[in-house]
């Protein structure tokens, strides 16, 4: 068989597995033209997920950064350090999401440094300086998640 013999096999089986789908479990009609103009959208992205343009990379990485700025501390000192609160958490991610934004677009590559690296150190010292100020938590919730 011809190369393209073999590709032109795998195309039609990827259609028909998005047809198969979009019928048999979301419940479009099987004759319908959307249900062929999703399963040939679904076969473009398949596609494209082979070979992904370099502007999806960039949004992804940065995506992913700005996540990881925002929520990383707050989620582990959430569940690790009994001395977490919500003012501290709020803030820390307010800090982590302002600077990675902050660092990524007014001063790129601080100190030659991809913007994530102060923004998390940032993110954790406005997390523990917050929480330090505030409230602490109180017995009730630590016995409730801490089991103490």
């Amino acid at each position: 068989m011809f190369i393209l013999d073999w590709l032109k096999i795998g195309v039609s089986w990827i259609i028909v597995q998005f047809h198969s789908l979009l019928t048999n479990v979301f419940g479009m009609n099987p004759g319908g033209g959307w249900t062929w103009a999703f399963s040939i959208v679904g076969l473009v992205i398949v596609v494209l997920a082979f070979d992904p343009p370099e502007l999806m990379v960039w949004l992804n990485l940065f995506a992913t950064a700005g996540l990881l700025s925002t929520f990383l501390w707050p989620t582990l000192l959430g569940l690790y350090w009994k001395g977490a609160n919500a003012p501290g958490a709020l803030a820390g991610m307010a800090a982590g999401i302002a600077t990675y934004l902050y660092f990524n677009y007014l001063i790129p590559r601080p100190l030659g440094l991809h913007p994530i690296v102060p923004s998390l150190v940032l993110s954790l010292a406005a997390f523990v300086v917050v929480a330090k100020m505030t409230k602490k938590p109180s017995v009730e919730v630590i016995k409730l998640f801490w089991g103490l």
